[in-house]
């Protein structure tokens, strides 16, 4: 459902005028039609219009926008006022417990609601305001922070407190100092320099002693604490870093570190202190500690390099932030690592679904743990581009980032796949320090200030809006809230994501926002809000706000709103008051049909009955009143009788509702919504009707004697038929299909009898009404065989009465009944005569069908005045073909098609010449004889596509329709067919007059060269004067110049054609319009071209252009010889820049391949380096130091050296064969004899690589 307003509400029904209707039901048109009414198909409209709208109420309006100033900000001011003013240097820490801010006196130590718990003190010669950095211990028992010194202090949270002024004061648990360049390389010391700032800090999983510490200059060391005889002592040892030297280079260093924390889901990274690195080119994730013993193990489990996307900037602005390995609602929930470089923020997950349940308890029982795991299974999920740089970024949630750039906070929202931005905050400050702790984030700004902020919730801002006296706001917020599926939106006001669990909880709020605004959004003339409240009324069905709601709105405004969401279906159920005030308002207007159709629709239990009947009665709203009668009272006997009470005054349209009400009843269906009656009520409704309707004698309800204007027997069954036996027997006949007939009393076979007696004892049934009874008897009879039992007389007086019908309105009824009817009218051999008179045609072929006699069932499908069934015909030949077995009866089949053939050519062309190329093709001799030549041609085209081997005849009748249909083709066509049409040259000729390129083609292909040249020739002539002024003649100029050329390449001794045709083009050129003599011009180029590049050999080319020449060297002839000049000089040109490109490309490519053949020289002798030392099967060194059987190599090689010096072969040359070594270029190498231990004794071949 979506929304709907009142402007789109109408005033009358889907299917309704706007005049007074009392009744709905609708006209059949067919004896088999099915009884409707307006109101059913009315409320089948709004159904199907209403499936294919959106199901949410209303729009989530709001779906794209971003919410705005979700967090709400406040000041701490306790801790602000410990910062000093000249100094906006200060670091936080939290965790659940604390909060830590390093200040010029110590780091003070905070609870949640400002308190100082205590403050840490440092040694005098470490000053607190070179603190660099800080970090709590997991269970918040510890905290260790780095110097500008190269100090790391930690301090024992639950140590020995020094009372002081106004604190606590705690002191150093314990000192880990740093060390000199020197003791680093000459004792061989690990720790960091002195003075080198130590810039990030981390204890290792759930560790009080074990930390990770990086300093300004790429070091990472581990520091693991152990007490000795009552003494705590750290050790320090490098796990990470190049720069040993403490070289001053930013290519050194460690820009961002962080230790992935605790989760509240034990996983197998708890232990292993995975870090998470950034430098100025990559991303770094590895693992510290050793799961065997509390020792440094460093491994690398993923690296990333930066992304080409990152923006320029003066400075590399990076951030780091993870979330830990959760468990909600049963659901483990991946850790996630958020990363940026500038302005590209990227995520990475840990695949914990990789890992077996089990494996921790897997793990935990092998002797060496860190075996079990060699690569974590980090993966990149999504990347999100901003337009600014990103300065800060914190998880708050598991499923929300902020991210900080510039003075905007964005919220964003990740759904394990992408990024999406859902929130934008704009601050007053800009921000110097972010942390986060308890989904909340905590903040110092450039103002030297401290800010908490906290994300509102839905309650929160829905309280918030009333608070201001917002309504119009609160209610849209509340509904979108409720129909959201902006899971980012949900995620971050806290609402869970199911709709069902959301509903619990917004729809309270909804319902008090809409009765607490009721009074501010209703004005007087401000009605705006009514199809908002009705669409939130629809979906949480506070249907009792419809009372208070109608209370403030006017009748025409509420009811106008109202009425689509009834029709709809979106509201059902109203107040009794409500419910009383549509019946009376749609009463008032008159709107009969539509307050029927809101009747049907709506939860009518309240209704006040006697008050609704009462005005039906008096407006007479039939419909209405039958469904209260039926709906409501479970009485469909009253509505019956009314209906024969009132039958003689009803006019004949408010008539068929009365066969409307039987039909719907007795087929088991609610009058008039089409809805099924229960199956327990059905029974009793259809038992109801047949007493009254199928009763012989005049029957007696509450004492009173249902009377009719007849007293013939059956009185209430005759009363209808005589009305109107066709929409009489039409109900019965859907009554027939019901299965109440085979379980009642009532069968089919008594109501048949009555039927009969009812015709037989009244004569004023017409004949239209004993065609009636016969349709009905024709179409149930055989579908009921074995519950019907008539006499042969019967069913022949009925085949009689459909076979008299000639009313052309029941004509199509009559035939169906006869059809069915036919296999059970007794045969008295005029059967065949008396369905052909009536012309039935369609019984009367399936006759002959059923026969085998197809051929007479063809020449009754000829005789019927409508014969645009295309498809039954052709089914028709083809079967006549296909199934007949009679001979004599093929051949009547062929002579019809023959005798009809124009008929069946001009019905379907190309549907009639398949059927024929398959069942008798000599059928299609009859094309000949065919007057009409569009449709000869149009026939013989599908036919010369089908076929190919066509005798003359068809050939030449073509080439004729050809000629006058489609010009075009003719040349491609004689050329086809040119070997037939030889045969019959001096017909086809004749033919193509008018296309003497088809004259011209059929001479070649005899050989007569010079005769073709010369009428194309002619023809060129001919057109030559008017090639300046139609664009159809210079077509036709260069087709017949091309195919002319074409003749004289393919001619034996072609240098007399080739004068020919460059005398006659010389001759044409000499013309006074400018623009044809240039024409001609450009194909004299032409054919010279053509001469050149085509000519069998150079010496042939020579003696066309010598004898040209020659030709017009003598005086006559010089003056038209110089009109084309300029042509020959063009030749000349042409002639000499081709032969300079030719030589030119020549040198280029010979210089070309001189370079690759010595590219290729080099390469071959280059050969490869040899790589592989040991063998690649028995695994032991082949050669240099550490060799296998060196000496017996060094022998090998003496040998060989002596052999050559004597110019004499190896006697023994099996002696040094274990020697031999052989190399692949895959760089595997083997002893010889290992490779031909594994196979490979003829051919060689590395046996790893094949």
């Amino acid at each position: 459902m979506t929304s709907q307003s009142s402007a789109n509400s109408s005033s009358n029904s889907l299917l309704s005028d706007t005049t007074k209707s009392i009744t709905s039901p609708l006209r059949k048109q067919r004896f088999d039609d099915r009884s409707l009414t307006k109101t059913s198909l009315a409320l089948m409209s709004y159904q199907s219009m209403t499936s294919l709208q959106s199901p949410s109420p209303i729009a989530d309006n709001n779906q794209s926008d971003q919410i705005t100033n979700i967090f709400k900000w406040s000041e701490m001011n306790h801790l602000s006022q410990l910062l000093p003013s000249d100094s906006p240097s200060h670091l936080l820490e939290a965790t659940s417990i604390y909060i830590a801010l390093s200040t010029p006196q110590g780091i003070a130590i905070f609870t949640y609601d400002q308190k100082l718990e205590c403050m840490l003190t440092t040694h005098e010669s470490i000053p607190a305001s070179n603190i660099t950095c800080m970090t709590f211990s997991s269970d918040s028992t510890f905290l260790a922070a780095g110097f500008t010194s190269g100090h790391i202090i930690l301090w024992d949270m639950n140590g020995d407190r020094i009372p002081s002024n106004s604190h606590q004061t705690i002191s150093p648990y314990y000192t880990i100092n740093p060390i000199t360049l020197s003791s680093r390389f000459t004792k061989n010391i690990h720790g960091h320099i002195i003075n080198t700032k130590v810039t990030s800090l981390s204890f290792i999983s759930n560790s009080i002693s074990r930390l990770i510490s990086v300093d300004d200059s790429g070091l990472v060391f581990y520091h693991n604490g152990v007490k000795k005889f009552m003494n705590v002592h750290f050790t320090c040892q490098k796990i990470l870093g190049r720069n040993d030297a403490n070289i001053s280079d930013e290519k050194f260093k460690i820009l961002q570190c962080e230790m992935l924390p605790w989760g509240n889901s034990q996983q197998i990274t708890d232990q292993m202190g995975v870090v998470a690195l950034m430098t100025h080119t990559l991303v770094l994730i590895i693992s510290t500690s050793s799961l065997n013993s509390k020792i440094p193990k460093v491994k690398q489990h993923f690296k990333i390099g930066k992304s080409n996307l990152v923006g320029d900037s003066p400075e590399l602005h990076t951030t780091l932030s993870w979330f830990p390995c959760m468990e909600v609602d049963g659901k483990v929930n991946n850790a996630r690592l958020a990363y940026s470089y500038n302005n590209v923020l990227t995520i990475l997950e840990l695949d914990n679904s990789s890992f077996p349940d089990n494996f921790l308890k897997v793990v935990n029982d092998l002797k060496d743990k860190d075996k079990a795991i060699q690569q974590l299974p980090f993966r990149k999920q999504c990347r999100w581009i901003n337009q600014g740089v990103v300065s800060f970024m914190k998880w708050v949630s598991k499923d929300i980032l902020c991210v900080v750039t510039a003075n905007t906070l964005v919220s964003l929202y990740y759904n394990g796949k992408s990024l999406k931005p859902v929130s934008v905050d704009n601050l007053d400050f800009t921000i110097r320090n972010m942390i986060q702790f308890k989904n909340r984030l905590l903040v110092s700004t450039s103002l030297i200030k401290l800010f908490m902020g906290k994300p509102l919730t839905w309650a929160d801002i829905l309280l918030e809006k009333l608070a201001k006296g917002d309504y119009h706001q609160a209610l849209t917020l509340a509904n979108n809230y409720y129909n959201s599926t902006n899971n980012g939106k949900l995620v971050l006001v806290g609402l869970p994501k199911d709709q069902t669990q959301r509903a619990l909880l917004i729809q309270p709020y909804l319902e008090r926002i809409m009765k607490e605004s009721l009074p501010y959004l209703f004005k007087e003339e401000d009605h705006s809000y009514l199809t908002v409240y009705f669409n939130i009324i629809a979906y949480i069905g506070g249907y009792d706000i419809l009372e208070n709601l109608y209370e403030v709105v006017p009748d025409a405004e509420f009811f106008n709103t109202l009425e689509p969401f009834i029709q709809s279906g979106s509201i059902i159920s109203l107040p009794p008051l409500v419910l009383k005030r549509l019946v009376e308002h749609y009463v008032a207007i008159e709107k009969g049909d539509i307050l029927t159709e809101l009747i049907c629709t709506l939860d009518i239990r309240t209704l006040d009955i006697d008050l609704t009947i009462s005005l039906c009665k008096q407006f007479e709203l039939r419909d209405c009143l039958v469904y209260v009668w039926n709906f409501i009272l479970h009485d469909y006997e009253t509505p019956l009788i009314e209906f024969i009470l009132d039958f003689s005054s009803l006019s004949r349209d408010d008539q068929l509702s009365a066969y409307t009400y039987m039909s719907y009843i007795l087929t088991g269906r609610q009058y008039p919504t089409d809805r099924f009656i229960p199956i327990e009520s059905a029974t009793r409704a259809k038992q109801s009707i047949c007493d009254i309707l199928f009763s012989s004698t005049l029957v007696t309800r509450q004492d009173n004697l249902i009377e009719t204007d007849n007293d013939s027997s059956f009185p209430y069954l005759y009363t209808f038929l005589k009305a109107n036996s066709f929409e009489m027997l039409s109900t019965m006949n859907e009554f027939f299909e019901d299965p109440y007939l085979n379980e009642s009393t009532l069968t089919r076979q008594y109501l048949t009898e009555a039927l009969l007696d009812v015709y037989e004892m009244n004569d004023e049934l017409t004949t239209w009404d004993n065609i009636q009874l016969a349709i009905f008897i024709g179409r149930n009879y055989p579908k009921y065989s074995q519950f019907l039992r008539l006499s042969e007389s019967t069913i022949t007086d009925m085949f009689d009465v459909l076979c008299s019908a000639d009313d052309v309105s029941i004509r199509q009824d009559c035939e169906l009944a006869l059809a069915s009817l036919l296999p059970f009218v007794p045969d008295d051999g005029l059967i065949i005569d008396k369905i052909r008179v009536a012309k039935y045609f369609t019984v009367l072929i399936n006759v002959y069908k059923s026969k085998g006699e197809y051929s007479k069932a063809l020449e009754v499908w000829l005789d019927k005045e409508h014969d645009d069934d295309n498809e039954s015909v052709a089914q028709l030949i083809e079967n006549g073909f296909m199934l007949s077995k009679n001979a004599h009866d093929r051949v009547n089949l062929i002579r019809l098609l023959r005798q009809e053939f124009v008929r069946f050519v001009a019905m379907d062309l190309i549907m009639f010449c398949n059927v024929v190329e398959i069942y008798c093709p000599s059928v299609h001799n009859e094309v000949l004889n065919i007057k009409d030549d569009a449709l000869a041609y149009n026939y013989l085209k599908v036919l010369f596509e089908k076929r190919s081997d066509l005798e003359y005849e068809y050939v030449v009748r073509y080439l004729e329709l050809i000629c006058l249909f489609n010009r075009d083709h003719v040349f491609e066509y004689v050329n086809e067919y040119k070997k037939t049409m030889n045969d019959h040259r001096e017909q086809c000729m004749e033919i193509l007059k008018d296309h003497v390129d088809g004259q011209a083609l059929l001479m070649v292909s005899r050989g007569e060269y010079t005769q073709a040249e010369e009428i194309l020739l002619q023809q060129m002539a001919k057109i030559t004067p008017s090639l300046e002024s139609d664009e159809s003649v210079r077509s036709e100029f260069n087709h017949l110049l091309q195919y002319i050329i074409k003749i004289c390449d393919d001619a034996h001794d072609n240098e007399e054609l080739w004068l020919e045709l460059l005398h006659q083009l010389v001759d044409m050129s000499n013309s006074e319009s400018t623009y044809i003599h240039d024409f001609i011009n450009t194909c004299i180029h032409d054919c010279f071209r053509y001469i050149s590049d085509n000519s069998k050999s150079k010496q042939q080319q020579l003696v066309i252009f010598n004898r040209f020449l020659e030709q017009y060297s003598s005086t006559d002839k010089i003056a038209t010889l110089s009109n084309i000049r300029g042509v020959l000089q063009q030749v000349f040109i042409s002639y000499s820049y081709e032969s300079e490109m030719l030589n030119i490309s020549l040198k280029m490519i010979n210089g070309d391949i001189y370079k690759n053949s010595q590219i290729i020289k080099a390469n071959k002798l280059k050969g490869w380096n040899i790589i592989c030392k040991n063998c690649s099967s028995c695994g032991k060194v082949m050669w240099g130091s550490g060799g296998y059987n060196l000496d017996d190599h060094i022998l090998a090689w003496e040998a060989r050296q002596w052999s050559k010096a004597h110019d004499i072969e190896l006697e023994d040359k099996e002696k040094f064969h274990h020697c031999e070594l052989i190399f692949f270029k895959c760089e595997h190498g083997y002893h010889m004899k290992c490779l031909e231990n594994l196979g490979a004794n003829d051919e060689k071949y590395c046996v790893i690589c094949e």
